[in-house]
């Protein structure tokens, strides 16, 4: 949690989302809300509305996770998957962890990539599965040891 203050005028509660502290960030939504509808019911503000809308957000954020699947090969590194819902960034030396923390969140992994020209030494794209079991396996795709890593810990 954060021990910066709030950004609010004139308040000095320590913050707990990324500019406000509980109470002003409830405001804020409100105040939102009550933005977004008066817009809506006043036919005023559609420019505004649209460059909001949460699903216009979600096929920019879509697009751009299409375009770092299909610089990295399309397909999984390891298994040869290729449906795009199943394929994901994965940090080759398992230092993610680390890299999220600098990251925002959301889709700010795709637009680094992007920005850093697609490096391909530290990533590598792989499906859900081999991901995951790269995690627990030690660093290793259960496909590539037939799972004996894991298997041996027991």
């Amino acid at each position: 949690m954060p021990t910066d203050t709030c950004h609010s005028p004139n308040c000095s509660n320590p913050r707990r989302y990324k500019y406000w502290c509980q109470s002003c960030y409830n405001q804020e939504r409100v105040r939102s809300g009550a933005r977004k509808k008066w817009l809506k019911e006043t036919g005023k503000g559609q420019e505004y509305l649209s460059r909001t809308d949460p699903i216009r957000e979600k096929k920019g954020r879509r697009k751009r996770k299409l375009e770092v699947i299909e610089a990295y090969g399309g397909e999984c590194a390891c298994c040869g998957e290729t449906n795009p819902v199943l394929l994901t960034i994965d940090h080759i030396h398992n230092n993610g962890k680390e890299h999220r923390k600098e990251m925002s969140g959301g889709d700010q992994l795709y637009i680094w990539l992007k920005k850093e020209g697609f490096p391909t030494a530290e990533y590598q794209l792989l499906c859900y599965s081999c991901n995951i079991g790269k995690h627990r396996n030690g660093g290793v795709c259960p496909h590539l040891d037939d799972g004996e890593k894991w298997l041996s810990a027991a």
